[in-house]
């Protein structure tokens, strides 16, 4: 009886500090982020512009962020679908999430934060968010310009990326009580052009 062979996507290197458009570096890494969309729509990307020290500190914030009392994480709230606070919905009982519109807008960071609380009380780093996501973000642009470049349709680059819609998702996912509980997440499919995923290696 054969076994399947576990999937191994593509590992991409992002970690060159001056990767510019029309460089040759820039040419052979677009070709490498196609190839890689063409035949598995995904790759692990690998970016030395987030340090382990930056890592672990945002690590460490959604942790803070998640160990407040759930009265107070329902106060962050928002008037679009599934933004704002989500948890413990019958339908996804194992996680609960938050859901930030575009993190690099200082504005939008402070209503997250002051949820916890005054400055002086606050467990909750706007800094650090700030600074993941504004990292991260540079990394999405540069995936996006890539894959547009790669359609051939550059004209559109400047159109597409002020139309860009950027949202910060955090989720936690809690143990499994019941033999009924198999699933932190129904299976679904996202609705943004591009995703980037960033685990904190727990096994499971």
């Amino acid at each position: 009886m054969s076994r399947e062979t576990p999937l191994s996507l593509p590992v991409i290197d992002f970690c060159k500090l001056d990767l510019k458009p029309g460089t040759t570096e820039w040419d052979s890494l677009r070709s490498q982020v196609w190839k890689a969309i063409e035949e598995y729509g995904s790759f692990r990307a690998v970016l030395s512009k987030i340090s382990q020290e930056l890592r672990e500190a945002f690590l460490n914030e959604l942790e803070e962020l998640f160990a407040l009392p759930l009265q107070t994480k329902r106060c962050y709230v928002n008037e679009k679908p599934f933004r704002g606070y989500v948890g413990q919905s019958p339908s996804s009982p194992l996680n609960e999430c938050f859901t930030i519109d575009n993190p690099v807008i200082s504005q939008n960071l402070e209503n997250l934060c002051n949820i916890c609380g005054s400055p002086k009380e606050n467990p909750v780093s706007e800094k650090i968010i700030h600074s993941f996501s504004k990292e991260v973000l540079e990394l999405e642009k540069i995936i996006r310009r890539m894959i547009i470049e790669s359609l051939g349709v550059e004209k559109y680059l400047e159109e597409n990326m002020a139309s860009a819609d950027y949202m910060l998702r955090v989720t936690k996912y809690g143990s499994p009580q019941t033999s009924k509980e198999l699933s932190g997440l129904p299976a679904h499919t996202d609705n943004n052009m591009i995703t980037i995923l960033h685990q904190n290696e727990v096994q499971g």
